[in-house]
């Protein structure tokens, strides 16, 4: 009973070729002041925002996801004050998929 809950919340990874990479722009700059610019980052548990602050200063669109309203209150507190934009959600990473969203990048710390 135990490994069927386990696997509706942990399917198998997808193979190899279902996967969606890319490969890395070599015109991107790894040592300009936004590297990021022009992608889209989901952190999923995002929690107060720390990963996606540094992301979104390194010039990503950031997307905060956690399921906890309290944690995204805070979240946008923390950005506000340091005056940084970020997309921050009280959502679920299902709810996100069942939306259709789209992501270059997926953090989850």
């Amino acid at each position: 009973r135990h490994a069927s809950r386990r696997a509706r919340f942990y399917p198998a990874a997808p193979a190899p070729a279902e996967c969606a990479h890319r490969a890395p722009d070599p015109a991107r700059d790894p040592r300009a002041a936004r590297p990021f610019e022009g992608l889209r980052f989901l952190d999923i548990g995002c929690g107060g925002g720390l990963l996606c602050e540094p992301m979104a200063r390194l010039g990503a669109e950031v997307v905060g996801a956690d399921a906890s309203a309290t944690n995204i209150e805070v979240a946008r507190l923390h950005a506000a004050e340091a005056g940084v934009s970020i997309d921050y959600r009280a959502t679920t990473a299902e709810a996100l998929a069942d939306a259709g969203e789209t992501f270059d990048v997926i953090l989850n710390m």
